[in-house]
Formats: structure tokens, sequence, C-alpha cells
């Protein structure tokens, strides 16, 4: 099962789902009140957890399976991982939130969007710099796939993730799980604050056991800009040959 991030859909693995689905029967979720998922009412951010979770939990069949997250998602794959331990064998947290903290200091300079039926090259060059400054390292082309994604995504979203990714839960919910945990960070994630060594210790702290790895020159959508090697890691690790590996940065 995968889940997609903040402002996202099921396309935030878009690119990945044909490397995953050789070796395992894939399920790419939209959340709710996202991509065509139904609407939520205006819930704030511990309800939305627990409303998510809950319909989750009847999404597959009673038996267990991998759980992989990105960002935002990762929240609710923790929680679940955490109220669910038979049905959760393997989770993967990529680029994950829910440590609590408000990033007073990060410098993001995005780009207000202007009137996409009056100034659509505009819109274009507007969605493509927001994505360099992030969910990339660096900005696309404003005629890039990833940017009609974007576009797509942005069409679609209800609701305002930042009440979950901003929760203070992952690193207690992450210490309450106890199937193997993987952990996948870019290097160069923008919307992690202060650092992603930071975040690494945090992680490291709920479950030592865990495994963690650094993708070089990636930023926070990892799973897209560094795909072969997120899939790969990912394919290991839900496997079961990943766990030979032991912890590892």
């Amino acid at each position: 099962m995968l889940l997609h991030g903040g402002l996202g859909s099921s396309r935030h693995w878009q690119t990945n789902i044909t490397a995953l689905a050789h070796h395992f029967e894939v399920l790419a979720i939209d959340l709710p009140g996202f991509g065509d998922a139904d609407d939520v009412e205006a819930l704030d951010g511990e309800p939305y957890v627990k409303r998510a979770v809950a319909a989750l939990a009847t999404a597959v069949p009673a038996r267990r399976f991998g759980l992989a997250a990105f960002s935002f998602g990762s929240v609710i794959a923790t929680a679940l991982a955490r109220e669910s331990p038979d049905r959760v064998a393997h989770l993967s947290l990529l680029a994950p939130a829910g440590f609590g903290a408000v990033p007073n200091g990060r410098a993001i300079s995005l780009l207000p969007l202007p009137p996409r039926d009056t100034d659509l090259a505009g819109f274009r060059a507007a969605v493509a710099h927001n994505l360099g400054v992030t969910m990339l390292a660096r900005a696309p082309d404003p005629n890039d796939p990833v940017v009609d994604l974007q576009i797509a995504n942005i069409a679609q979203a209800r609701f305002d993730s930042r009440k979950v990714s901003l929760l203070d839960r992952l690193p207690r919910d992450l210490a309450g799980t106890c199937c193997p945990v993987q952990v996948i960070w870019g290097e160069r994630d923008a919307l992690v604050h202060p650092s992603v060594t930071g975040r690494i210790e945090l992680c490291r702290a709920a479950r030592p056991d865990a495994t963690v790895i650094e993708i070089p020159d990636a930023g926070h959508w990892v799973q897209r800009e560094a795909s072969t090697q997120a899939e790969s890691l990912l394919i290991r690790f839900h496997s079961g040959r990943g766990l030979l590996d032991g912890p590892g940065r």
C-alpha cells in the first residue's frame, strides 16, 4: 500500500508503481480530501488521522501488507502500523512529517500562482519554481510532465495537509510499532527544518533498529527524483532482503 504526501494524491507514486508491481501487488491510495477520494468536512489534524486510519484499515482484505508512505502520508501510515500491528508487515517512511516543529526561520520563496486561464505560461512557471524550492532539489522546466502532475494534484486537494504534517506524533507512534521500519530521506530536502540529520536522530531514538538511508542529491520528493534508488530500497526491504543489511546511513 502506497500513501501520498500533502497537496498530492496517488500520483506522487506514478513513476514507481510499474517497478514495484513487478514484485508486489500494489495499491496506491488517495487519502480523504485528495485525488479521487471522498471529501472531508473541516477536520483538525488528529480527527483527520483517526478517520484516515479507519478508512485504510478496510481498504484491503484482512491480511498483512507492506506499507510505504511519503511525507504527510507517513503520519497516517505510522499511526496505522501502531494501531494494527497484525496487519502491517513492513513500514517504509519517505521524507516523513509529523515531528511537531513549526519551521520558523525556514527560507522558502514560493511564487503566487497567476490565473491559469489568462496566464498559462506564468502559471506553469510558478508551479515549476515552487516544485524546485519545496519538492525537488532543482526546479523542472515549466513544460516537464511533473508540472502537469502537480497542477492536477493542486486542483484536487481539498484538505490542508499541514494540519497533520505539523502534529507532534510520528516519533511516539514510531516507537510503538513492532514491524521492521525503513526511513528514506533526500539529502537536499528543503522542507525539513532545521536539518535532515536532526530528523534522523529523532527516528533513531524512537526505533534504534530502523534502517535509515539518505539519498544524495535528492530533494523532498525522493521517490520521484531518485526513483531507481528508492525503488531498489523499497523492493529489497519489503521482500525481506534489505533486513540483512541492518541499520545504515
